[in-house]
């Protein structure tokens, strides 16, 4: 069996953007299947109270509030609701499609859900909301470039011999985690909320004239990280993309100075807008009245 992991989940909307394009293209150049349908396994982490709905499960449909497009109906065997029946607020969360094809291949693709810029309550308890492995379905909205959107996902997963669509990882609001964290999640969730802390400070410490050398050391593991990878690339990465290279990366080592190294760079485009002495004051404010969450081992 070949087993291959897609490590790219997607989280910001410039990186929907660019997926878009991809998939538009991928569909000009291929046949979409259709008359196949695929065993489709759905797993929640029902021990913890928190499931996940299938298409065809009451309460479904409602979690998108009555706008979900009806362009989307070919995609709905292949999404789930996530349901928080538990006391605390959810602040992130991981799903895992592990696609199998008839010839055994097989394919993971996480989708990781969170938003520490602040710590928010990403799924509060009581709560649910729909997941898909594109956040574009997830919105229920529609517009023409969804079209290929659509076609591709629909022939891709109709491809495949088994589905299992599983909750891999759910961060509670406490800091406590459930579920296998197989994806590894959990560990680039603890370096970027780490990362924040410790560059923030460091950031606060330095004095204005000090700030620009101070954040360009921190970047400093980061970008050789970026350079060992990419050997003949001769500039720099750009803002986003350590953030992209956390995602991807399959080395834990990676994600503290790749973490670093991205809250690094906001900051220092931020110090070009604004000035060292206003970035210091706004993120002394940061300090000062952000909770952030001690993710537990």
């Amino acid at each position: 069996m070949n087993r291959v992991i897609d490590m790219m989940p997607w989280t910001r909307s410039a990186y929907i953007r660019a997926s878009c394009l991809a998939i538009l293209a991928l569909v000009a150049s291929g046949t979409p299947m259709s008359g196949y349908e695929p065993l489709v396994i759905v797993s929640g982490l029902d021990a913890n109270r928190v499931s996940l709905l299938r298409h065809s499960d009451a309460g479904f449909d409602s979690a998108w509030n009555g706008q979900r497009a009806a362009e989307f109906e070919r995609l709905l065997p292949f999404t789930v609701v996530i349901r928080n029946e538990s006391d605390l607020d959810v602040i992130a969360y991981t799903l895992l499609w592990d696609c199998t094809s008839p010839d055994g291949t097989v394919v993971v693709t996480p989708r990781a859900v969170y938003n520490f810029i602040p710590v928010g309550r990403t799924l509060p308890a009581g709560r649910k909301q729909p997941v898909f492995i594109h956040p574009a379905v997830e919105s229920g909205a529609w517009s023409e470039e969804m079209g290929g959107l659509v076609d591709y996902y629909a022939a891709y997963f109709s491809s495949k011999e088994t589905i299992h669509i599983s909750l891999d990882t759910v961060l509670f609001a406490d800091g406590s985690v459930a579920g296998p964290n197989t994806s590894h999640w959990v560990e680039r969730w603890r370096a970027s909320l780490e990362a924040e802390q410790h560059v923030f400070r460091a950031a606060v410490d330095a004095s204005d004239d000090q700030l620009r050398s101070v954040l360009e050391a921190i970047s400093k593991p980061a970008h050789e990280i970026f350079r060992a990878g990419n050997p003949s690339q001769g500039s720099l990465p750009g803002l986003g993309l350590f953030d992209v290279m956390v995602a991807r990366s399959k080395d834990p080592a990676e994600f503290l100075p790749l973490a670093k190294g991205h809250c690094a760079q906001m900051i220092l485009l931020e110090v070009e807008d604004v000035g060292a002495s206003t970035v210091r004051r706004n993120l002394r404010a940061v300090l000062e009245s952000k909770r952030y969450p001690r993710v537990k081992e």
